[in-house]
């Protein structure tokens, strides 16, 4: 019976053969090209190479095309960014060898990030995940623990430390990096995930569990929610949306779980499955499909929506264990490491093999599991050396080998994930140890000494914080103020009273990241209110750093105060709190006996016009 193709349906014979044609097009007319630059050697040999029937005379048409093709590309591109505004928010869009092969690199290679934080757990550290924003970061150990960690906690105690926060007069606990650790597994924490959208965390272990965290309550230590398997869970990932989870164990079935009911979905083909335990699952961006490696030597792609394997690649890596898969942003191509010590980039479309990246470790293959990563702009390629700790990097597009980067573990690096918006990444060791690198941002003015600080309230350089009502000042005057306001904040309040400042300017303004440096002040809303509110700020910095509340050559007595302003209750408090000490202090001293009223003289300092001395031991 002869087949009936039906309109709109696809025909994928014909397909084949069309792109076939195109092909052996295309080489023809690089053969015919090479004839007619004069490269008769190379031309010869590329045409018996590919068997080329007929011949192929010298022709200039490939050159002719090549300039027609991109006088159009050129012509698209600027009508492109004629209609579409783009937002600074907007992520590039990633590795694209159909359109970007030449794209010029965007962000810093891995070189020169550097340390800003380290956690440490009880035992070995192996699984790390970054939030959606890349504000939250979280870690597993094998001592069954999980830590979840604040990025912008860990900004400012890597700048300023501890003791300078904004709350110092509260709990140091409140400012730590670390906001809680969870404990709810009987053994080692072996794989984690955010979701997409809400603040849950999900974490597979050796105790054959899949345990489910709501991490952003304050009270949050056990999982609110838990899923039994047959053995110890390997790898876990979301889908995009979230209502999927993709499961890989140490048998070789892959899991499909629906989110909301816990309903277990597997391929009804065992064909589908690996061989051997599963090593990593990832979903693509588009949620189509997503990929599984294994320690049977190979990976798989399969369909998102029938959970069918569509492709498997044997021997992806010379038969040794794939340790990791990673798709592009545009779920073109995919990333894959092994054990071999060499990280390959797959054009998914054709099932083939673009790019080697190799010169990572030695010639023996790796005793131990180690994942790559792209960065956040996929314009490098991150993998760590087993041997030397260190970290290798390489330009994504032609697989050029960057400088490498010392990252100070004393044992292998088994985990690397990169952050999804900057140019932050965490490395987990067996030295225990979870590292936090950043891109350095550029230098600017430190916060100054509390010693430094309060010279500078004795002679805030002739200046004076005004006194007066904010709808009461001139338009001068709003602009000096506007200009002193501008000059404290940048030079005498941590990066927290910064953050403050903002929000209570731009109330409704963009979302700031924690990676960001620089701001834009904006006082054109400014009123009575906001005036008073950033007053009360500085005022209750310096506080916190040994100034007084009392202190007038700045100006800060005549700040109004609201019992009902948390700010100002604070501030009370604070003052409270020196007022105690200083009365604890003098009682000490009245006990120790040292300070006697029949053998001490009150010294009384009065204002002199010229300096004098007095000996206090006479």
């Amino acid at each position: 019976m002869d087949s009936v193709t039906t309109p709109g349906a696809l025909n994928i014979p014909q397909i084949i053969r069309s792109e076939t044609r195109l092909r052996e097009t295309a080489y023809r007319l690089i053969i015919s090209q090479l004839f007619y630059d004069g490269h008769q050697q190379l031309a010869v040999s590329l045409s018996n190479l590919l068997q080329t029937s007929p011949p192929c005379p010298p022709s200039d048409r490939l050159t002719h095309i090549v300039r027609l093709g991109l006088k159009v590309e050129e012509e698209l591109e600027q009508t492109r960014k004629a209609s579409i505004v783009v937002s600074d928010n907007v992520q590039d869009i990633g590795l694209d060898f159909d359109y970007q092969s030449d794209s010029p690199i965007t962000s810093p290679d891995a070189g020169s990030y550097e340390t800003f934080y380290v956690t440490a757990h009880k035992a070995p550290c192996r699984a790390a995940a970054f939030d959606a924003t890349g504000s939250v970061i979280a870690t597993g150990s094998a001592d069954a623990s999980i830590k979840i960690l604040d990025v912008d906690r860990m900004l400012i105690k890597n700048n300023f430390g501890l003791d300078y926060a904004p709350s110092s007069i509260e709990s140091s606990l409140d400012n730590h990096p670390v906001m809680r650790t969870l404990y709810d597994h009987a053994d080692e924490v072996t794989c984690l995930d955010f979701h997409p959208y809400d603040p849950i965390l999900v974490s597979g272990s050796r105790d054959y569990t899949i345990k489910f965290f709501e991490y952003a309550k304050p009270t949050t230590k056990k999982s609110f929610r838990s899923i039994s398997e047959v053995d110890q869970i390997r790898c876990l990932n979301f889908h995009p949306s979230g209502d999927w989870l993709v499961v890989g164990t140490q048998n070789s079935v892959t899991r499909l779980y629906d989110v909301e009911t816990g309903r277990c979905f597997v391929s009804t083909q065992p064909q589908d499955q690996h061989t051997k335990a599963v090593t990593c699952v990832k979903w693509a961006s588009n949620g189509r499909q997503y990929a599984t490696s294994s320690k049977d030597g190979s990976f798989k792609l399969w369909d998102g929506v029938t959970n069918r394997c569509i492709n498997t690649f044997e021997g992806a890596h010379g038969g040794e264990e794939v340790c990791s898969v990673m798709f592009t942003k545009n779920s073109k191509y995919l990333l894959t490491s092994g054990k071999d010590s060499q990280v390959r980039l797959w054009e998914l479309s054709t099932a083939r093999c673009l790019i080697h990246y190799t010169g990572a470790g030695t010639l023996a293959k790796q005793e131990h599991r180690a994942t790559c990563v792209f960065n956040h702009t996929e314009d490098y390629i991150l993998y760590p050396d087993e041997k030397a700790t260190s970290l290798c990097c390489w330009n994504s597009r032609n697989a050029e080998r960057q400088r490498l980067l010392g990252l100070g573990h004393n044992a292998p690096v088994k985990c690397i994930v990169h952050s999804p918006t900057a140019a932050a990444f965490v490395t987990c060791s067996d030295d225990y140890r979870a590292r936090f690198c950043l891109l350095p941002a550029p230098q600017r003015s430190a916060p100054s000494s509390p010693k430094n600080r309060a010279k500078s309230r004795t002679n805030n350089h002739g200046r004076q914080l005004p006194t007066k009502l904010w709808s009461k000042m001139t338009c001068d005057e709003q602009t000096s103020a506007t200009e002193e306001l501008t000059r404290i904040i940048n030079e005498q309040l941590g990066r927290r009273e910064q953050l403050e400042i903002i929000r209570i300017l731009q109330p409704d303004g963009p979302q700031l990241l924690p990676y960001q440096t620089e701001f834009d002040l904006d006082f054109t809303a400014m009123n009575d209110d906001k005036h008073r509110r950033i007053k009360n700020i500085i005022k209750f910095n310096l506080i916190s750093n040994g100034g007084s509340m009392n202190d007038e050559s700045d100006g800060y007595s005549s700040l109004s105060s609201n019992n009902s302003d948390p700010l100002s209750q604070r501030i009370e408090k604070a003052f409270k709190l020196r007022q105690r000490k200083e009365q604890r202090q003098a009682a000490k001293e009245h006990r120790s006996g040292l300070f006697n009223a029949q053998h001490h003289q009150v010294l009384e300092l009065t204002k002199c016009d010229e300096d004098i001395e007095v000996d206090i031991l006479s």
